[in-house]
């Protein structure tokens, strides 16, 4: 055991086969999760501490012939899906990832199967190369998360591009033959300048314990889908997992409108905007800037609404520690409602700061404490119950009356890796 440990800890990854034409390397990550809020709540106590196994991930890529490919799975139960009904049923499908790259010509790859939507740098970020313990609030409205489709991409030094068609369903769907409407697939592109070439652009880093290289990138970000009828439904409303609040029927009440017995409204969806990277030394170590603007509209019969989202945040880490002050803040129309409660109370914006450090032992072991503060969060109150932060339990909408609160939190993510 002790010399396994020793090789993980030199290799950060284990090499299965390595042939000729073929190799398998296989990859895990275990995370813990500590969170503690102070909410001012009537009915319960105001401060809140949980612990949880947040992530608990099996990976596997590698190569065969000129071929590479990637696979990963979730173990954890990092989400419950719900039934039709609306309740928990206590289970998860546990794909996240299974691609493969076919090379085209030169540095242009064609990435087929089911992978993480090219849109907005904080997203596609690897949740296990974060310098916090969570992405900002910004990145909530226009979360794609991962879907079934292909990308065309070259993501060599100097002009870089990214350009994808998804079904906008989401991952892991079960086959369903239903009557449809089509509309469109979702069309994405994320394309720019950077200073040195991407090794996964489907997986960026904000922090490594072998340090990331100064440069710099300007990235522009594109999303548009016009929505498919299928059954009584649509696919953005249906999507199971990994919603942005612009598609969320919790937030969005055009969405969950129905034409007649035909099923509901179909609408489009469009998203854009643009993110920066700037890296450069600074004494023994490494001084890192990002910056990143979204907006994105949605858009039916019934009505239209909108949010922009933005954050900026300056890292710096030398050997095995690194730390972080990060600002996110989102603004949103006041047609943001659920059963007739605007949620975006007095139309004023959600603030978020947060300081964070980092510090790795060796490769494989990863501690990262962070202190957010909400800044006039909503928050809904379910009467003789208690009170939910939505930025964190976003179906929680229709609890009951919405207020604004500052949120004050604490939270620590252990990680093990290899």
């Amino acid at each position: 055991m002790l010399s396994i440990l020793a090789w993980i800890q030199a290799a950060q990854s284990i090499e299965v086969i390595n042939k000729e034409n073929v190799t398998l390397n296989m990859h895990g990550r275990l995370q813990t999760f500590g969170l503690s809020d102070y909410v001012l709540d009537p009915y319960r106590d105001h401060l809140r501490i949980f612990l949880f196994v947040r992530q608990a991930r099996l990976a596997f890529d590698g190569q065969v012939n000129t071929l590479k490919y990637d696979v990963e799975y979730a173990f954890g139960g990092e989400e419950g899906l719900k039934d039709t009904g609306g309740t928990v049923a206590n289970s998860s499908l546990g794909l996240l990832d299974f691609a493969v790259d076919v090379p085209v010509r030169n540095d242009i790859y064609a990435k087929i199967g089911q992978f993480k939507v090219p849109y907005g740098l904080e997203r596609l970020q690897n949740s296990g190369d974060l310098l916090y313990t969570d992405r900002s609030i910004a990145h909530l409205p226009f979360n794609q998360g991962r879907d079934v489709g292909l990308a065309l991409y070259d993501s060599s030094q100097g002009f870089a591009w990214n350009f994808g068609l998804f079904t906008g369903g989401g991952r892991d769907n079960p086959i369903r033959n239903l009557p449809m409407r089509l509309g469109t697939p979702m069309f994405v592109f994320r394309g720019g300048y950077q200073s040195e070439a991407e090794e996964n652009p489907f997986d960026p880093k904000q922090i490594d314990p072998d340090g990331l290289k100064p440069g710099f990138s300007v990235m522009t970000n594109l999303l548009f889908i016009r929505d498919t009828r299928v059954g009584h439904s649509t696919v953005l409303r249906v999507k199971p997992v990994e919603k942005g609040l612009l598609t969320d029927s919790n937030w969005n009440p055009f969405i969950d409108t129905a034409d007649g017995a035909s099923g509901s409204h179909t609408g489009d969806l469009f998203q854009g905007g643009g993110d920066l990277t700037w890296r450069t030394g600074m004494g023994s170590g490494l001084l890192t800037t990002e910056a990143e603007v979204n907006y994105g509209q949605y858009k039916n019969k019934i009505g239209w609404l909108e949010m922009t989202g933005a954050r900026t945040q300056l890292g710096y880490q030398q050997n095995q520690w690194g730390a972080g002050l990060r600002y996110g803040v989102i603004f949103a129309d006041n047609k943001f409602a659920k059963s007739g409660r605007v949620i975006f109370v007095n139309h004023r914006p959600v603030h978020e700061i947060t300081p964070s450090f980092t510090f790795f032992h060796k490769k494989f072991l990863k501690i990262v404490i962070s202190a957010p503060v909400l800044v006039d969060v909503p928050v809904s109150t379910e009467t003789n119950l208690g009170m939910y932060v939505l930025t964190d339990q976003t179906d929680q909408t229709n609890a009951g009356p919405i207020i604004r609160q500052t949120v004050p939190s604490a939270r620590a993510v252990v990680q093990f890796s290899f």
